[in-house]
């Protein structure tokens, strides 16, 4: 009876430590902050995108959107920014985001660009 209640330990004690050696640790995360001016300020309502991520928001009052987003390099999208000539209706820039720390990258919507001064 000692002998497999000894057995039955150990057996439950290898099964719990291959089960702890699979589990996946948490990917580490850094802050993206995107901020959207026009020549008078932050401007609100425009969609930012993280590529590849399904994250996207609206910029806020302040013209700022904040995402959480794993550690690396990421694509952020901006839609409908004016930078003048053609417009493809939205801007690509890349951001490297680092564990805990806040990655900040700025757009800036020309509305000059759209309508010129006579």
């Amino acid at each position: 009876m000692r002998l497999r209640f000894s057995h039955l330990i150990l057996s439950s004690l290898l099964v719990l430590f291959v089960l702890s050696c699979h589990a996946t640790s948490p990917v580490p995360e850094g802050s993206l902050e995107v901020y959207v001016a026009n020549g008078q300020g932050g401007e609100a309502g425009k969609k930012i995108e993280v590529r590849g991520t399904g994250l996207s928001e609206l910029t806020d009052v302040n013209g700022l959107a904040t995402f959480e987003v794993p550690v690396g390099d990421h694509v952020v999208r901006a839609y409908d920014i004016n930078q003048g000539g053609p417009c493809c209706g939205y801007v690509d820039q890349n951001a490297e985001v680092s564990a805990a720390q806040t990655t900040r990258i700025e757009f800036f919507d020309c509305m000059e660009c759209v309508s010129p001064a006579p």
